[in-house]
Parts: structure tokens; sequence; C-alpha cells
């Protein structure tokens, strides 16, 4: 599997779970009652047994949201990791153009945010994307004291990351680190 492709897949795998996970109010099926039949009665004047009619079928609909699902991507633009971070930047958008920008009905926006290898800009930029931008998901980190200076931010706001460049073995394989919204797919 050529790697524009494997992009592609895994950036839709994980935009559906999202989507699918956060759900977008949509319509839910409400159970319908069997009509039961009614039988004639035994004398020749009563009226002929009703046929029943067929319910409305009872079927759970996506409803598209006319609000686009936000993907926040902070990663080094600048400094000496930029070139890794355009090109974490350019593979989403790449991917995010091949599914037309949308999935399950939703406008997919990508806001990139420079942290420029710096942890304490990482920590400006995350905090306004949850804050202001209101991000559905999180995702880059391009070094490890990123990703530190973030993760106990993060944790609070239970706020969905996708960390898929920083390393930091501790953040799935200490048990003191772990958290729900925090999820890995970076090399280690």
């Amino acid at each position: 599997m050529n790697r524009r492709r494997f992009l592609v897949i895994s950036a839709s795998a994980v935009a559906s779970a999202l989507l699918a996970a956060c759900g977008s109010g949509g319509a839910t099926p409400t159970p319908v009652a069997a009509p039961t039949p009614t039988t004639a009665a035994a004398s020749p004047t009563s009226a002929p047994a009703v046929t029943p009619t067929p319910q409305a079928s009872a079927s759970p609909t996506v409803a598209g949201s006319a609000t686009p699902f936000k993907i926040g991507v902070v990663v080094a633009q600048t400094g000496n990791l930029a070139s890794s971070g355009r090109r974490h930047i350019e593979g989403m958008q790449l991917a995010l153009d091949e599914l037309n920008n949308t999935a399950a009905g939703r406008q997919l926006e990508l806001i990139p945010a420079d942290s420029a290898g710096n942890p304490e800009q990482s920590l400006t930029h995350v905090r306004r994307l949850v804050e202001s931008e209101k991000v559905d998901v999180i995702t880059g980190f391009t070094m490890t004291p990123e990703l530190t200076a973030v993760r106990d931010y993060l944790h609070e706001q239970k706020q969905v990351t996708i960390v898929s460049i920083a390393g930091w073995p501790p953040l799935t394989r200490d048990p003191n680190v772990p958290s729900p919204y925090i999820f890995r797919s970076s090399f280690c």
C-alpha cells in the first residue's frame, strides 16, 4: 500500500470514528407498535375486517451538521523542525482533499498552529484551539517537550487528542500518565 493511500485511509478512519463517537444529534429511531389485526364479528351485518396499513419505517438517518468538524494541528512550522511540521500539515491536507474535505456529511476544517518546537508556545496554541476555536480534536506535537507541556491541560479539558509525531513512551506505558482522551499513533 503506498503512503498516500495509507494517509487517506487513516485520516478517513479517524475522522469517521470521531464523528460517530461525537454524534451530531441526528434522528434516533422510535419504536413502532405492530398493528393488531381485527377480526370480523360473526353477524352478517358487521363491517368487513380492516386490513392494517403499513407503518412508516423507523430508520436512523445521518443528519449533516452545519458546523464543521475542526481539527487543530499543533506542529513546528518554523525553526529547526519546520520541514517535519510542514510535511505533516501537507499530508493531512492531502488526505482531506482526497475526502473532498467532508466526512459523514460534515465539512472537515484543518486549523494549523505553529509551535516552533517550543513547549510554552504549544500550550498557548492548544489553549486557543480549545477555548476560542472550539476544535473537535487536536493532533500533531513535533517534540516530546511540547506534549509534556500540554498533557495536563488536555486531560483537564477532556480534549480528544491524537499524538501523531512526538514519542514520549510514558504517555501509554506509565500507569500514572495515560489519559482516556489522549491517544498516540507515533512510533514509540
